[in-house]
C-alpha cells in the first residue's frame, strides 16, 4: 500500500532543538553529545553513558531507526535489575505503541509480563495494575486526559 504524499509537501519538517539554558533557571542542568562512531549501537554508547543511581531526566534525540527504543528498554531492564526497588512508568505518545512497548520489553529486556501492566487492558479485562513494577501507559493517561 502506498500513502499519499501530496498531501504534506507544502509541510516543512519542525525540529525542535532542546537546550540545558532552557531549563537552568529550575533545575541544575548538563548537556552530554555523544557521537556515534562507525559500528557502534546507540545502546552500547547510552549505557555507559546513563547513570542509573543519578536522579535525572535524559533526552535522546536522534533521527528514526538509530536504536532509541532498543536503548530505552535496554535502560528500563537496568533499573527493573537494580538493587533498589524502582516503579517505572513508559509513557508512549500513542496508544497503538503501548502495545509494542509492553511485547518489546518482554522479548528484549526479558521481564515476565507478571510484571509489566499494560494499561490498553484498563476496563478489558480483570488484570490488575496494583504490584506490577512496570507501567505502560501514554502520556495523556500519565496527565489524567
Amino acid at each position: 500500500m502506498q500513502l499519499p504524499n501530496k498531501y504534506f509537501e507544502d509541510f516543512p519538517i519542525e525540529f525542535k532543538q532542546i537546550n540545558p539554558e532552557d531549563f537552568s533557571k529550575i533545575f541544575k542542568t548538563e548537556k552530554t553529545t555523544i557521537e556515534l562512531e562507525a559500528m557502534s549501537y546507540l545502546n552500547d554508547v547510552v549505557q555507559k553513558e546513563m547513570k542509573i543511581q543519578r536522579k535525572n531526566t535524559v533526552i535522546i534525540n536522534t533521527p528514526v531507526g538509530n536504536g532509541k527504543s532498543y536503548a530505552i528498554i535496554q535502560t528500563i531492564k537496568r533499573f527493573y535489575e537494580a538493587k533498589e526497588e524502582y516503579l517505572i512508568f513508559v509513557a508512549s505518545p500513542f496508544v497503538s505503541l503501548v502495545d509494542q512497548y509492553y511485547k518489546s520489553i518482554q522479548k528484549f529486556a526479558g521481564i515476565p509480563d507478571s510484571q509489566i501492566y499494560n494499561y490498553n487492558n484498563i476496563g478489558r479485562t480483570d488484570i490488575s495494575y496494583i504490584g506490577k513494577k512496570i507501567q505502560v501507559v501514554t502520556a495523556n493517561t500519565l496527565l489524567g486526559m
